[in-house]
């Protein structure tokens, strides 16, 4: 199937106007003509959204699941990042600051003769010198998780939302772990 130019014809279609009288002209926009204007402009409008939601629904349901099926792996993270929010930045944000005290540690100990230092003087420096940015990681991303599930209370839309992201990544998981 080619998606091109060609499949962005239908959204131009132009439609009749819902009422058409041939003795009302537009330039003096008398009251019917012009709700009768309005109610035109707000279904052609509204008639262009479906237009452009079915094109989506159409290339979707012909491209998504092989799509699905042959990259499933940021899908996965895609859905499990809408379902646990914001604390999903904690992992790798850990991970980055765990490799860097481990380098360092390593760096000391390859140097040790430089050093007067013993190396669980050094591995606790090292610990004491990143648990600042740890703290103030954890605070951002605390905040951040505060405010994204009050907005999921709040709005049940969110929650459906986040709901189905949840569903997603576990169907995806259920996918990978198959071996689609």
């Amino acid at each position: 199937m080619y998606i091109g130019a060609a499949s962005f014809a239908p959204l131009f279609m132009l439609t009749p106007p819902l009422s058409s009288s041939d003795s009302e002209v537009v330039v003096g926009l008398h009251v019917n003509s012009a709700s009768a204007w309005l109610e035109n402009a707000f279904a052609e409008s509204w008639a262009f959204i479906l237009r452009v939601f079915d094109m989506f629904k159409n290339w979707f349901m012909c491209w998504g699941p092989s799509l699905v099926q042959h990259h499933p792996h940021p899908f996965h993270i895609l859905g499990w990042a809408i379902f646990f929010g914001p604390i999903i930045v904690l992992v790798p944000c850990l991970v980055v600051v765990e490799i860097a005290t481990i380098v360092l540690f390593h760096l000391g100990v390859v140097f040790h003769g430089q050093s007067q230092e013993t190396i669980p003087d050094r591995f606790a420096f090292l610990k004491d010198y990143f648990i600042e940015s740890r703290e103030s990681l954890f605070a951002t991303v605390e905040h951040w998780t505060a405010v994204f599930n009050k907005w999921t209370v709040a709005h049940p839309a969110l929650l459906v939302l986040r709901l189905l992201g949840g569903a997603m990544g576990l169907f995806v998981l259920v996918g990978i772990w198959n071996g689609w």
